[in-house]
């Protein structure tokens, strides 16, 4: 890209290209931009360490060959995930201490909830009863 074999109908941007002066510094020759590189592809890699290589050891008598591999991906813990303000404010919602009255109206909520199932069984039942005789 830092050559210029560009053709006279090219277009070419006005915009200023910003850079820090330290990353100047740093890519001003060949050997820190190769270590730059380098030090990219590591982090790159290092985010895709979760996945693992497990080999399968079967006792059995099967088709599967002693070079077949299975790739496992582990779970990354919960705290690594990035949060927006919404979902923090509703897990701290979630965490706040909450008022006799609201507990007394979730009980209330889940156990009308329980009773309007138990009762739509109750009536499923009775009605299979009720057409068998």
């Amino acid at each position: 890209m830092d050559e210029d074999n560009s053709s006279p109908f090219r277009r070419m941007s006005s915009r200023t290209r910003k850079v820090a002066p330290r990353m100047v510094a740093a890519l001003a020759n060949s050997d820190n931009r190769a270590q730059a590189a380098l030090a990219r592809l590591e982090a790159l890699e290092n985010d895709n360490a979760g996945m693992e290589t497990i080999e399968i050891n079967e006792d059995d008598d099967t088709s599967l060959d002693d070079e077949d591999q299975v790739y496992m991906h582990k779970r990354q813990s919960k705290g690594t995930k990035r949060k927006t303000r919404q979902a923090k404010a509703l897990e701290n919602a979630r965490k706040a201490p909450r008022t006799f009255a609201e507990l007394l109206h979730e009980v209330f909520r889940l156990m009308s909830t329980l009773f309007g199932s138990v009762l739509a069984i109750f009536t499923w039942f009775s009605n299979v009863y009720s057409q068998s005789e």
